[in-house]
């Protein structure tokens, strides 16, 4: 009998969108990125600062969700905005083309999943689709950014057994297959990563004997093929792209274990199989393999349940075993970072490809005038928003006001309203956008 394949029951989406408990206690989860600025044909340009999406619980109101700033050195956090969202999904996040940071989230008001893109502020900007037929789970299990085109590619399923390759447009959130294949009694695991060409790594487990095995979806050939595996309960955890040394990295653990302690250091190669260093990390604390990110310096950084931190240099991992040394950070609520590989930069090589703009790149044709506003604020949208609707909710997602964009400046009457925060909720089609309203 076949196995569903990923996800049906949220079995990772609702294990990172919840606080976990266990031997190494209560914490919430943060995804960490650092931002960088895309230009064509040229480098990042880092900055300090690095971006997460973060997760705080109180019993009153419950389960809240920001965009926050944090200093890696010091690894203290600011949030930057509350996010309309009720849950997180871990498996994608990354800064695009536009440096707005992108991740996977549960809208709070329709409880579907979406793709969404929020920028430094902390304003929605689009919110695409990113949900199965019953809009119980995201069925996008990951995405990132293309190194050489403006698009998204990215790793879904639609039904039991078929994983997807899609290319999706940043503009309309559409999604092109480039590439499928039928994957009988497998289950998702939460282990991706994109190389230098593009080319999609992702890990399946055998839903009958447990085996695992790692897939390669390459948009260039058309093609999703098994490239290695590994017995049970072996595991291979959380791919790294370094794009300094162009290589994948990641843990490999015999035991199963989620912990760094023990796991072995690991090189994918071009052929997409695992090569085994025998580098084993050593590290106290619950430092854990599903959990680290990657730095602007090509090292790999986690802050771990407690009050410390752990830096990789993948230079520095050689011999039969690495012990990191934890540092000290400023106390504050236990959280882990999730794994979002950075690039060292992007070179457009597509014939006939430009930087895209419109419902997604043109930040600047979009405005709420003023803002903060008082009696009535004018919506200024581009020519792509006429014919779309809005609607305007208060932060416990209730609709306060709604109507149709008829031409490029819609006014809207706020007499009636209370001070406060709003989101204005913009739908053309199924691709949405939100911008932040105060009166």
């Amino acid at each position: 009998m076949a196995v569903r394949a990923p996800r049906t029951d949220d079995r990772h989406s609702t294990e990172d969108m919840r606080n976990t408990n266990g031997s190494m206690g209560t914490f919430k989860r943060v995804a960490l990125i650092l931002p960088a600025l895309l230009t064509t044909a040229s480098m990042h340009a880092q900055t300090p600062s690095v971006y997460a999406v973060a997760m705080e619980y109180d019993p009153v109101p419950g389960y809240q969700y920001f965009l926050s700033r944090i200093d890696a050195g010091a690894g203290t956090v600011a949030h930057v905005a509350q996010l309309p969202v009720d849950g997180f999904y871990m498996g994608t996040a990354f800064m695009n083309f536009n440096d707005n940071y992108m991740f996977v989230g549960r809208d709070s008001a329709d409880l579907t999943y979406h793709l969404y893109e929020v920028d430094t502020l902390g304003t929605v900007l689009n919110a695409f689709p990113a949900t199965n037929t019953a809009g119980t789970s995201t069925n996008l299990l990951c995405v990132f950014q293309s190194r050489k085109c403006p698009y998204y590619y990215g790793i879904r399923w639609d039904n039991d057994p078929l994983h997807e390759l899609v290319k999706i447009d940043p503009v309309q959130g559409t999604a092109t297959v480039m590439a499928s294949l039928p994957m009988p009694d497998q289950l998702s695991q939460s282990t991706y990563a994109m190389d230098g060409e593009d080319r999609l790594y992702f890990l399946e487990a055998n839903g009958i004997t447990g085996y695992k095995t790692l897939f390669r979806a390459d948009p260039a050939t058309g093609l999703i093929t098994a490239t290695d595996s590994m017995p049970f309960p072996a595991h291979l955890f959380n791919l790294f792209y370094d794009c300094e040394a162009d290589k994948l990295f990641g843990f490999y653990n015999s035991s199963g274990a989620f912990n760094v302690q023990g796991s072995e250091w690991v090189e994918i190669d071009q052929s997409g199989a695992i090569v085994h260093t025998g580098t084993i990390i050593s590290a106290g604390g619950d430092f854990w393999t599903t959990a680290f990110t990657t730095l602007a310096n090509g090292n790999y950084l986690q802050r771990n349940t407690g009050v410390s931190t752990l830096q990789l240099d993948p230079a520095d991992v050689l011999g039969g075993t690495f012990a990191p040394t934890p540092g000290t950070i400023a106390a504050g609520d236990h959280k882990l970072y999730a794994t979002v590989p950075i690039s060292c930069g992007y070179t457009y090589a597509c014939s006939g490809e430009t930087q895209v703009a419109g419902i997604a790149g043109d930040v600047g044709a979009w405005q709420l005038v003023p803002n903060p506003a008082s009696d009535q604020v004018t919506l200024v949208t581009p020519t792509v928003a006429v014919g779309g609707s809005y609607q305007l909710m208060d932060l416990a997602g209730r609709v306060v006001a709604q109507g149709r964009i008829e031409g490029p400046s819609t006014v809207l009457d706020l007499r009636a309203l209370t001070s406060g925060t709003y989101h204005l909720m913009i739908a053309i089609g199924e691709v949405r956008r939100t911008m932040k309203l105060v009166k």
